[in-house]
């Protein structure tokens, strides 16, 4: 008998929470299930929106004992780096996908999310690559663009697709930046709006 899976478990797998198995049975299910599906892109939606109206907070340092703690936690996942980037290089292409383009995950203060409302500020060889692989590569297949000037590796990786209740197609997929040994991962959530044209509605950095 196929599994099938309440919210709570579907909100889980958004944020990342779920062991490996669990993981790939909730994906089998939301290929069976639209309404699933659409819980699944609400819920990524309401996340962000909820986050960005958080933005003030994150302009604050975070107390040594705080980050600490949050640094040691397991089971959860916090929408913000949980330590401090030893390299500079890194901090830097962080600062251009987060600082850079505004804080509250690339919304204004107070700004809702519409169902179509990308982030327009991204860098271009970000959305480049971006692009070319949620156009071009299946589920897991990554592709990666090395920006030599900066010593930054940047490797993007689609996770699943989605199709909403409208038709429209969704891709996520997750952004890592590499600078010596030290990364980033970022989770998203980008929808097709024409070939080559893949606007991400949804991006955050999951606790490693």
């Amino acid at each position: 008998m196929a599994a099938s899976f309440d919210h709570l478990t579907l909100s889980a797998y958004v944020d990342g929470e779920l062991d490996r198995k669990t993981m790939h049975e909730v994906e089998d299910f939301l290929d069976r299930d639209r309404d699933a599906r659409q819980f699944v892109l609400d819920t990524m939606r309401t996340t962000v929106l909820l986050r960005a109206g958080s933005t003030d907070a994150l302009h604050e340092p975070v107390p040594d004992r705080l980050q600490a703690a949050v640094t040691g936690a397991t089971t959860s996942n916090t929408f913000w780096p949980e330590a401090w980037f030893p390299s500079v290089k890194l901090a830097a292409a962080f600062a251009l996908v987060v600082i850079g383009v505004g804080l509250g995950f690339f919304l204004k203060p107070g700004a809702g999310l519409a169902p179509q409302q990308p982030f327009h500020l991204l860098p271009a060889a970000y959305k480049e690559v971006i692009n070319r692989t949620l156009e071009n590569h299946l589920s897991g297949d990554a592709l990666s663009l090395d920006l030599a000037a900066e010593g930054i590796h940047i490797v993007i990786t689609p996770v699943k697709t989605y199709r909403n209740k409208d038709g429209q197609f969704y891709r996520g997929y997750t952004m890592e930046i590499v600078s010596g040994n030290d990364r980033q991962t970022f989770r998203g959530m980008a929808y097709r709006s024409g070939r080559l044209d893949w606007r991400t509605t949804a991006l955050f950095v999951p606790k490693t």
